[in-house]
């Protein structure tokens, strides 16, 4: 499932660990 919109998704597990990855990354910069 999509941790944002909570929606299921058919995407590769590695794949869905890097968008999640960067989001955190980004939201990490933003913060400093």
């Amino acid at each position: 499932r999509n941790p944002q919109t909570g929606d299921p998704i058919d995407i590769p597990a590695g794949y869905s660990v890097k968008v999640s990855a960067g989001s955190k990354l980004k939201e990490a910069a933003k913060g400093k």
